[in-house]
């Protein structure tokens, strides 16, 4: 193992994790460009002649659709859209580039699987540890529903991490904490989007790798975790059964999904540019000629939504129908590229780095930006690292002989 995938891996697990100082992440980065770029000059690097895989250009069109929207932006606002596309997207995307050319080999392919189990797991070991601090500090239980936002990427890994064979004792107690984890934090913070996407994508592994033990632990800790709620917290007890009793959209519509929609066909091929400030900017400006939205807070408390909470009408916003139409192609293309192989050779599936990398970002994909983002604010800096990891998985299985997959043991 090279010396530079330390870091790399590093920053994969941690790339959108808030509590992890910036600079940290800005080291790992940079340290894994360098040993990347000393190795390709060394040994070669025969995955650049794969740059051009549909998967990495169609990414590439919808991203430069999001950056022409910041011609539409005013000119206030400008700083700030470029701060969050260059942050955002195109950190993400050279990041991205990386992943895909470091991925050449299955041994590199089993180390990127564990990495992503492994942030699961940390970062529910972080969610536990923060919230006993919060609890001895202050005797209440800190609301911590938004470690779910960066676990809910990583849950597939860990799903993937659990049925790998030969199992491999830490991993499968990894893998499992970092799953049960996740489904529990879901559901004691009343998180229902990210319940259905766990949901979702625990049902696609079930069908396909037949963890039901998984699945079972993970019920029994969460039927746990919900009794403990209601003897020590039966406050926060009460708010988890009426989120999951509650039948409408929590104001989804009227104050943020309506807007989109009403302020997007004013601009409907240009779109108005990419940020949170120019959605609250023109939101601001809309309210007075249009009383059927419904803003969660009303303006004289200086309160304005800064997103509509969807990937579509988030793009919609910002890029018009061209970036719609690119963002659809994207999903097609993706869902297409493994979706068949992962399919076809579902029998070898555990046995194999490879297939279980691509149905885990195929699963991540799928639960998180066709699912779980259509009701909330989407993690853009994970998108092009997901395409990425996608073309290589697509790219070395297009490679690999049916009857060598079975030798290729994670």
């Amino acid at each position: 193992m090279a010396w530079f995938e330390w870091p790399l891996l590093a920053y994969f697990m941690l790339h959108f994790f808030p509590p992890l100082p910036g600079i940290i992440g800005s080291l790992c980065l940079l340290l894994s460009v360098l040993g990347l770029a000393l190795a390709c000059w060394k040994y070669g690097c025969p995955q650049i002649a794969q740059l051009s895989h549909r998967l990495i250009l169609t990414w590439l069109l919808l991203l430069a659709l999001l950056a022409l929207s910041l011609f539409q932006v005013p000119a206030e606002l400008l700083g700030e859209s470029r701060h969050r596309f260059s942050s955002d997207l195109l950190k993400g995307t050279f990041f991205a580039l990386i992943v895909f050319l470091y991925l050449n080999s299955t041994d590199r392919a089993r180390r990127l699987l564990v990495a992503g189990a492994l942030a699961c797991f940390l970062m529910f070991l972080h969610s536990v540890f923060s919230t006993a601090q919060g609890v001895v500090s202050t005797g209440k239980l800190p609301f911590q529903r938004d470690y779910l936002f960066w676990m809910v990427t990583f849950f597939p890994f860990a799903l993937a991490g659990y049925v790998a064979q030969p199992r491999r004792p830490w991993l499968v107690f990894v893998a499992a904490v970092g799953a049960s984890g996740a489904m529990v934090l879901a559901v004691t913070t009343g998180f229902r989007g990210a319940t259905l996407a766990i949901l979702l994508m625990s049902l696609v592994f079930a069908v396909l790798a037949r963890m039901w033990r998984l699945l079972m632990l993970g019920a029994v800790l969460v039927i746990l975790g919900v009794i403990m709620l209601y003897l020590w917290f039966p406050e926060q007890a009460a708010y988890v059964l009426g989120k999951f009793q509650q039948t409408n959209a929590s104001n989804r519509w009227g104050g943020h999904w309506l807007p989109a929609w009403d302020m997007s066909m004013q601009a409907p091929w240009l779109g108005h540019g990419f940020g949170h400030l120019v959605f609250r900017h023109h939101y601001g400006l809309g309210i007075p000629g249009h009383a059927e939205w419904t803003p969660a807070f009303s303006e004289q408390l200086g309160w304005l939504p800064s997103a509509p909470h969807s990937i579509f009408f988030e793009t919609l916003f910002a890029a018009g129908w061209p970036g719609v139409f690119a963002l659809f192609g994207l999903t097609f293309v993706l869902i297409q590229s493994l979706l068949p192989p992962v399919w076809r050779q579902r029998k070898v599936l555990v046995g194999n780095a490879w297939l279980l990398l691509a149905l885990a970002v195929l699963v991540s994909f799928i639960g998180n930006y066709v699912f779980f983002y259509q009701f909330e604010t989407p993690a853009w800096r994970s998108l092009p690292i997901l395409v990425a990891i996608a073309a290589a998985c697509s790219v070395a299985l297009s490679r690999q002989l049916p009857d060598e997959q079975a030798n290729h043991a994670l």
